[in-house]
């Protein structure tokens, strides 16, 4: 007894030092060794023993669990091999080595050049069938194919598995050899890029498999892309996807059911041509229960495929249109009535309605779904009586309500069935049809209309599909789209540290590691923080609900779909008939339905399909632009008139134009050009252990090729010149604008002005012309604001600066300059000696030019620094040296300098070539008024040399506008500024056939001229009134509120195109280029379009369009009410004009009712400036 008492003791001493171990030790996955030591039998004591071991390091713990080994990987993949390294040291979590040894990570095949059959097959087995294996996952499903695009940077990368170039978009790079053998193969994709052959990929395209209701994505094709592809670029990728599949998963994995798209119009037109052309046979199961749908199109591609577009997009788009104004029941819905309305609700007030139809983000789906439910509460308000107006409203949003909910409803309510959600779509595809049939795109986009009843259409198809393949399978409406590829780019940016920015490589390394974890996500659902979104608390997470959130019946054999859409067209016709004006014709769908040809997608039979044309999609909301200061008259190569405010005249307050779009010529072939390439020499061998990772540039240096990928091959590059102008300016490769060698002495001080590398900053110096009295002299500005299509950026490449392509502004003050006499340091200031032929070296004095404001009602002026706003071609960059001022400066002029006691420098020979680009340029466009005119003068402006002359002045410039002839008007002695108020005057009284008026005092007196001749008989320019000629043909284009105007006629000057329109009593002539509404439009919205000047319109109207009525041609047509409002001259303007009243025609009466003008077929109207366009018109 004794014994056996001594050995329990001693056992609870062994299991009490045992529990003294695990719990005064810090041992990593006890629970592991003590797993592993009783499987072996092991002893109490020796179980206390390895454990002290494993406190003290001696011993390690083996062995890892499924869940830890993915819980690792998703550590990797998150927060990369640092993370990693710290929590195997920390948890005792497998390392990365042991990741790397277990798991198997998903790899897709690179897209090089043209996309292939090849790389989606080899996809297909990487990414689907080898993971599905090892998962046991089998059997066939309904396949979707999702197709959806995500930004990646604008550059190239190094690819050292396959010794290539990638990141060049792959419609365009088919060509282009990809292999770097030499330098100069590099050199030859950058001619490639500059000359448009190739380009950068904008976007990486993603098309991925999705497994019946899976939550998981398979990636089959990751591919850079320009976003140029064609409709018929995505039908031959469509073709090649379905070729692939069928070649290789087909028969384990099942057949392709739809391809889901985010409605991108090329891959709607591919859809078209590719899943809309074969009736569903009659032979064919499905065709016994569809053909009892009516108004349901039946046309399917092949295998029955269709096309489905993402009802998130869809219903952000209905948004769009709802914002620019909608046609229900013959009344328009637009924001501001429907604001009024939304006001009455109890839960709204003036913000939350601004909120509402204002939002910051106009894609944001949660947004969109707040104003449907809002506009559908509409319903339970009683019109007031007192209101007409905003009864009618009310009366419309009934029926607008009723629409949005059913098509949105399907989606976003848990608890609706399956049933219910086909019955609630039926409801909306018939109330769309009879809307849209009854007042077309006044409704609705074309697009939009398409892209809602093709979502409907692939719904029902898809309930119909799995009702025959097995109907105990949950189908939901909600999982219709493309979600899944946006949670995907989210894991994607998961991975990459929540950061967007990605090149193509890391794009494609992101998609595998979205894919793993996205593994470990549905492996271990309790791990994933599931989105915000996805909770079904507020309104804002229902456009990211899925099938495990619903509450209602979703089985497929539970739907009877023939009782649900009858349901649906009874549905609507109790709506229509309720809140509708339309008459009982309108919405008789057995008679309008009973000929085949018409259904839901075909509105108006003879196989019409809208929305396939490339006509403007208003449901597409663009992104804001910030507006322009003052919108734009002239589109050429020009400078804008200085912004400040003491200046009155009309040419002083405009704006600046863009640069003009020079079409290029081709170049001839030469003889050169047909003789074969000379076989490339063979690049010798680079160092290292990977020797065909580097090529040997022209200095024989070898350079890694991801070194070439990184500054050679992007958007920034240039070249270093060998031309001497350039050379003055400073172009080299790497440090692209430089006057000091690169080994000169470091110089002194720094800071802004001085421009590195390859980016022009804000607080750079940069030069231009400028007129000051009647001198043309150089100016130097120190940028305060650069703007890039018209958005403000802090920076900009220095390359992109004067390319007549780009539109780029930069706004700057005028730099005081004092010359004084170079020292020996001032002879590093540039780099080539032989530039250096005199000793005039021009020092800032670090102040502005200033002029004098008189604030608005009062005598009183107080002082404004000048400011002047130029297009980017009218500039020259520079970088000066910093050197110091003691010493160098007058007194007077040294006030300004900082207290370091540094300036900037720059050299006089560096400033007269940069002056003789700039000269040059101004002398090709051939227009000196284009050049900016600054009337404040002081000290340090205009520029004087030590003599206290005029320095750095363009004589030839100069020449010119002193040259009275060159000023003067071609048809008067009259010396001119503003020559299209005064020649339009000169047309308009050729047009009243009247005799012209005595010359004002302003008139020349250097020649004696006995007569003059009149305007051109035929359509005259409104600038010279010339006709005939070519180079004064005028073209415009509008882009939100700016209209710009293109034309090489010598005599054009800059105008405030609304302020012109508009008049004023200083300046009546309202001759501005219209567009005529009559003429055919262009194919795209950004197109230059051939213009009329307004006086020239009667001729254009009697010449072009004769069979329109018109002031010259009184028989016709009725001419539309819009074309006749952008073209009329009130009578106000022609006896401001001198027109003697007898000689003012009768009014004209052939116009047709403005009620008749809202369609295109009437003529459409114009963009000629808005409602300034309608003022005094009448």
């Amino acid at each position: 007894m004794s014994r056996q008492l001594a050995t329990f003791a001693r056992r609870m001493g062994d299991f009490e030092r045992l529990i003294i171990a695990i719990a005064t030790n810090d041992v990593k996955r006890v629970n592991v060794l003590l797993c592993t030591a009783i499987k072996n039998g092991t002893s109490i004591n020796t179980i206390t023993a390895q454990i002290i071991e494993a406190a003290q390091g001696i011993r390690s713990t083996k062995g890892f669990t499924k869940f830890e080994h993915d819980l690792s990987l998703l550590i990797y993949h998150i927060g990369g091999h640092s993370l990693i390294y710290s929590l195997n040291h920390a948890l005792g979590l497998p390392s990365l080595r042991t990741i790397n040894n277990a798991a198997n990570f998903v790899k897709i095949t690179l897209t090089f050049g043209l996309i292939s059959a090849a790389e989606i097959r080899a996809n297909i087995q990487n990414v689907i069938l080898e993971p599905r294996a090892l998962a046991g996952k089998n059997g066939k499903h309904g396949i979707v194919i999702m197709m959806d695009e995500c930004a990646v940077e604008e550059r190239c990368d190094y690819f050292p598995s396959v010794d290539k170039i990638g990141g060049l978009c792959q419609k365009h790079s088919g060509g282009i050899p990809l292999t770097l053998q030499t330098y100069k193969s590099a050199m030859t994709i950058v001619d490639a890029l500059r000359e448009g052959k190739v380009h950068f990929s904008k976007e990486m395209l993603v098309v991925a498999v999705r497994f019946g209701n899976e939550e998981n994505i398979y990636p089959i094709l990751v591919a850079p892309t320009c976003k140029m592809e064609t409709a018929e670029d995505t039908v031959a990728l469509y073709e090649m996807i379905i070729s692939a599949w069928d070649d290789v998963v087909r028969e384990t994995c099942g057949v392709i059911r739809n391809f889901a798209t985010d409605g991108d119009p090329n891959r709607r037109r591919a859809g078209y041509l590719l899943f809309c052309q074969e009736e569903l046979p009659t032979s064919h199961p499905l065709y016994e229960i569809l053909s009892n749908l009516k108004g349901l199109n039946l046309c399917t591609g092949k295998d029955l495929i269709l096309q489905t577009i993402d009802w998130r997009h869809e219903i952000k788009r209905e948004f769009g249109v709802l914002l620019s104004g909608m046609t229900v029941d013959g009344k328009i819905i637009n924001p501001f009535f429907l604001g009024e309305t939304l006001n009455l609700l109890p839960d709204q007030d003036e913000k939350s309605v601004h909120q509402l139809l204002n939002p910051n983000d106009a894609q944001n789906v949660p947004t969109a779904l707040d104003l449907v439910d809002a506009i559908i509460q509409l319903r339970d308000l009683k019109p007031p009586s007192s209101n007409v107006e905003l009864a009618a409203t009310l009366d419309s949003t009934h029926l607008l309500g009723y629409l949005f909910e059913n098509f949105s409803h399907p989606f976003i309510t848990p608890e609706a069935s399956l049933s219910d959600q086909i019955r609630m779509l039926s409801t909306y595809a018939h109330l769309a049809f009879v809307l849209f049939r009854e007042f077309h795109t006044d409704f609705m986009s074309n697009q939009l209309y398409r892209d809602t009843q093709t979502t409907v259409k692939n719904i029902v198809f898809s309930v119909a599909k799995q009702q025959l393949l097995d109907p105990n399978v949950k189908v939901n409406a909600n999982e219709d789209g493309t979600d899944p590829v946006e949670c995907h780019f989210g894991f994607m940016r998961m991975a990459g540290g929540h950061n967007s920015a990605m090149s193509y490589k890391q794009g494609v390394e992101r998609n595998g590691w979205a894919c793993d974890i996205q593994g470990v996500y549905s492996r271990w659902p309790q791990l994933h923080q599931e989105s915000r979104r996805r909770r079904i608390t507020r309104t804002s997470h229902k456009d990211h609900l899925n099938t495990s959130k619903w509450i209602a019946d979703l089985l497929a054999g539970c739907c009877d779909l023939i009782d649900c859409w009858c349901l649906g067209e009874a549905e609507a016709i109790r709506i229509l008939k309720l809140f509708s004006k339309l008459s009982p014709e309108k919405y008789d769908f057995h008679a309008i339905l009973a000929t085949s040809s018409v259904d839901f997608l075909r509105p108006w039979g003879n196989n019409i399909y809208p929305g396939l044309a490339a006509d403007p999609d208003r449901s597409v909301v663009q992104p804001p632009v910030a507006p322009e200061p003052a919108e734009l008259a002239v589109a050429s190569s020009s400078a804008p008139r200085p912004t400040t405010d003491d200046t009155e005249s009309e040419s002083d307050l405009e704006s600046e134009p863009e640069p003009e779009d020079e079409p290029q010529e081709p170049e001839p072939i030469t003889l050169e050009d047909l003789l074969e390439e000379p076989a490339p020499q063979q690049p010798s061998a680079g160092p290292g252990v990977r020797p065909n990772d580097y090529i040997a540039d022209e200095d024989g240096k070898f350079i890694h090729k991801a070194s070439i990928c990184r500054l050679v091959l992007n958007k920034e590059f240039v070249a270093k010149s060998k031309d001497h102008m350039n050379r003055a300016a400073g172009l080299g490769l790497g440090r692209v604008r430089c006057f000091t060698k690169p080994d000169s002495r470091p110089l002194k001080g720094g800071g802004a002005g001085n421009m590195t590398g390859t980016a022009f900053i804000t607080g750079d110096l940069f030069l231009t012309l400028v007129q000051h009295a009647k001198t043309i002299t150089l100016a130097v500005l120190q940028s305060t604001k650069i703007t890039h299509n018209g958005a403000w950026v802090p920076e900009i490449a220095a390359s992109t600066v004067g390319n007549a392509q780009v539109n780029v502004k930069l706004t700057g003050q005028i730099v005081h300059m004092e010359a004084v006499s170079s020292t020996e340091d001032d002879l590093a200031i540039d780099g080539d000696p032989s530039l250096i032929q005199n000793s005039l070296t021009w020092l800032a004095t670090g102040s502005f030019l200033t002029g004098k404001s008189k604030m608005k009602g009062t005598t009183i002026s107080t002082t404004k620094p000048v400011i002047l706003t130029l297009p980017g071609i009218m500039t020259e960059l520079c970088n000066p040296a910093v050197v110091d001022s003691h010493g160098r400066l007058s007194n007077e002029a040294a006030k300004g300098i900082n207290s370091a006691g540094t300036t900037w420098a720059l050299h006089e020979a560096s400033l007269c070539v940069l002056l003789v680009k700039l000269q040059q340029r101004v002398q090709e466009a051939s227009n000196i008024r284009l050049i900016p005119n600054v009337k404040q003068s002081s000290v340090g402006f205009p520029y004087k040399n030590k003599s206290g002359q005029l320095g750095l002045v363009s004589e030839s410039l100069t020449a010119l506008i002193t040259d009275t002839a060159a000023n003067s008007c071609l048809y008067c002695p009259e010396i001119l500024k503003n020559w299209r108020a005064h020649i339009g005057a000169h047309i308009l009284r050729r047009l009243r056939n009247s005799g012209e008026p005595p010359p004002k005092k302003k008139a020349r007196t250097d020649v004696e001229v006995v007569s003059y001749p009149r305007v051109g008989d035929s359509l005259p320019c409104g600038f010279c009134g010339q006709s005939g000629r070519p180079e004064c043909q005028v073209y415009m284009k509008s882009e939100s509120r700016k209209n710009e105007i293109q034309l090489k006629c010598q005599h054009t000057v800059i105008f405030q195109y609304n302020r012109a329109n508009k008049g004023s009593s200083k300046t009546a002539c309202r001759n501005i280029p219209i567009i005529c509404g009559l003429c055919p439009p262009t194919q795209r919205k950004h197109d230059w379009i051939p213009a009329v000047w307004h006086y020239n319109m009667p001729e254009h109207l009697k010449t072009q369009h004769s069979e329109y009525a018109s002031p010259q041609n009184p028989e016709g047509i009725p001419l539309p009410y819009s074309v006749w409002q952008n073209m009329v001259i009130s009578k106000e303007e022609e006896l401001a004009l001198g027109m003697k009243e007898f000689l003012i025609p009768r009014e004209f009466t052939q116009v047709a009712a403005a009620t008749e003008a809202s369609g295109s077929q009437q003529g459409g109207t114009t963009k000629s400036g808005g409602k300034a366009a309608k003022k005094g018109r009448k």
